[in-house]
């Protein structure tokens, strides 16, 4: 009886610092960490958009990389020289922004207003600006190849030495738009409406014209899309 009453405590003092182990390094549940969406996405395969706290903050810095800014109100912000490379600012409201010198390719615009936004020298690339309204907007020497405009507003704006290859023109309105010695090659004017457009040494070659208005538009040694001069 004895030598089983030993045996009982011996085993218990052998296991007696494991079982302390076990008991101390159990955390509490709160102490767990948490799995962020950004890393269920990541796991996922998908693209994780960040989102900033504070607008205000993003217009002091003027850089947010692959933010989510849609609906934001950037109106009259001074966002010269800014970096929203492949950010969502779908729906946002930029009338009179100045975002000359931008860092804008990527960038999803649908449907934000741009009125009388200064847009010059902007690197708008591959960007969607599908029912973007750039009314009155000033477009100098801007990149916008492979966007896609496709039922953008951009009545009166200057576009002035633009480049605009294989960029989505569908149903697009350039009503009394100044596309000067502009780049338009290769690229989709299906039912876009150039009336009164101002196309003097603009190159329009290899792009598809197909219903596209060009009523009161101005040529002077235009480039057609069949490769044509119209004078």
């Amino acid at each position: 009886m004895k030598f089983r009453i030993l045996l009982v405590l011996s085993i218990c003092i052998a296991f007696a610092p494991v079982a302390a182990i076990l008991l101390f390094s159990k955390k509490d549940p709160s102490e767990v960490p948490r799995i962020k969406p950004a890393q269920i996405a990541k796991k996922l395969g998908l693209s994780a958009t960040k989102q900033p706290k504070d607008i205000k903050e993003v217009i002091k810095t003027r850089k947010c990389v692959g933010c989510d800014l849609r609906n934001a109100n950037f109106s009259g912000a001074d966002l010269q020289n800014a970096d929203f490379r492949n950010s969502n600012l779908s729906g946002a409201n930029l009338t009179k922004t100045r975002l000359n010198n931008a860092k804008l390719s990527g960038t999803n615009f649908r449907g934000a207003k741009l009125h009388y936004t200064d847009l010059d020298g902007t690197d708008l690339k591959d960007a969607d600006l599908q029912g973007a309204d750039f009314t009155n907007a000033q477009m100098l020497n801007i990149s916008i190849e492979r966007s896609d405009l496709t039922q953008a507003i951009l009545d009166n704006a200057e576009l002035r030495d633009s480049t605009l290859n294989q960029a989505k023109l569908k149903n697009t309105s350039l009503i009394n738009t100044s596309l000067y010695g502009a780049t338009i090659q290769e690229a989709d004017l299906t039912g876009a409406n150039f009336n009164g457009a101002d196309l003097r040494y603009a190159n329009l070659l290899k792009s598809i014209d197909k219903g596209t208005n060009y009523s009161n538009a101005k040529f002077d040694y235009t480039v057609m899309p069949d490769g044509s001069t119209r004078m």
